[in-house]
């Protein structure tokens, strides 16, 4: 088991692209698999593929075999594999599922991308009002207690702050990592993850964007798993497995119950207007009833996806004038903070 996987998202594209093209040449599984000892890919990944081979020599399906480590290969990925081995379409499907994964990590590298600027700008303010916090107050501390001048209470509590980390360093670097452990554990709990989808869905800037990305993601899964030969009870079963926000997961399985009892995937997801907008239901409703959903839903995935990128673009031209107003509140604390302080002293020494 892989406790900090290694394995990039290209590393499993360029596998499925060339394991299809391979098997399509007629080189045998076991031969193919082989063949990626010497590929360049990671030791992770290569000690992977040995497991994964072994196991196909003993008599196991690739599916089974790549089953035993969902901490790497999805269960999109694993479905795909197991209906291509089942109709005989192996190749084709491993081709399905390298396109799908190149277009949800291009997604999202596009967004991780755009949320960069807004993140370094407040990591680099935070950074400077800490370094004038350790480094600058301390110099003053001394000429302030002396002069006996009045403190603003901002500059009060960063030279308290200060003394605490110059005094008790050690405490305040186990401080400092059992803040980021307690962030990072409470970030993977579900109260959290529930919160965090709560807001991306109300959000007025984040919500169009979480909106676009979900439905180009659910939309791009239902229309590969179709295509791949899976019926629309396992695909939605499969999709929503696969999406990470809660509330998506939620409508899905409930559109699950409803697809099985006999109602259309659009007249199930009607209940949730919420997260799906009006023209994908329309859009899937009348696919399902021409017959032509796998088209629609392939169709509703490039929308959504530039929908998704012609946002993402825009993101940090909105952020911009908040970011403002945040560095623009930093430097009028750390203005009340610092230089306040040596205003007065140089206004008393005028006198």
């Amino acid at each position: 088991m892989i406790i900090f996987n290694t394995i990039s998202e290209q590393e499993k594209i360029d596998f499925a692209k060339s394991l299809s093209v391979m098997l399509r040449s007629g080189i045998p599984l076991n031969d193919a698999l082989e063949a990626f000892y010497s590929q360049g890919l990671s030791k992770s990944f290569v000690n992977i593929i040995k497991k994964i081979k072994l196991d196909v020599e003993y008599g196991s399906p690739l599916s089974s075999a790549m089953a035993k480590h969902k901490n790497v290969f999805s269960k999109i990925f694993i479905s795909l594999v197991k209906i291509g081995e089942t109709g005989g379409t192996l190749e084709d499907n491993l081709v399905f599922v390298a396109d799908w994964m190149e277009k949800n990590n291009e997604l999202r590298q596009e967004i991780k991308a755009a949320t960069f600027y807004p993140k370094f700008v407040v990591l680099a303010a935070v950074g400077i009002g800490f370094a004038l916090s350790i480094y600058v107050l301390p110099k003053l501390v001394p000429l302030f207690n002396d002069l006996k001048i009045e403190l603003p209470l901002s500059t009060q509590i960063m030279m308290s702050i200060s003394m605490f980390v110059q005094q008790y360093w050690l405490i305040s670097i186990f401080l400092l990592i059992g803040l980021l452990f307690s962030g990072w554990f409470l970030n993977k709990t579900l109260f959290v993850k529930v919160i965090k989808d709560w807001l991306s869905l109300r959000a007025p800037i984040v919500k169009p964007i979480a909106i676009n990305y979900n439905m180009a993601i659910l939309c791009q899964i239902l229309s590969v798993l179709l295509k791949g030969g899976l019926s629309i009870n396992e695909a939605i079963a499969t999709a929503k497995d696969s999406l990470n926000n809660i509330y998506y997961q939620k409508s899905l399985e409930q559109a699950q119950r409803s697809v099985d009892r006999g109602t259309s995937v659009g007249q199930a997801l009607t209940k949730y207007r919420e997260l799906y907008p009006r023209n994908f239901l329309s859009i899937v409703i009348m696919g399902e009833t021409s017959g032509s959903l796998e088209a629609s839903l392939s169709y509703l995935t490039d929308y959504y996806t530039r929908e998704t990128q012609n946002r993402t673009k825009k993101l940090p031209a909105i952020i911009e004038p908040l970011l403002l107003v945040l560095i623009a509140l930093g430097v009028v604390f750390i203005a009340i903070s610092v230089v306040m302080p040596i205003y007065s002293l140089t206004s008393g020494l005028s006198k």
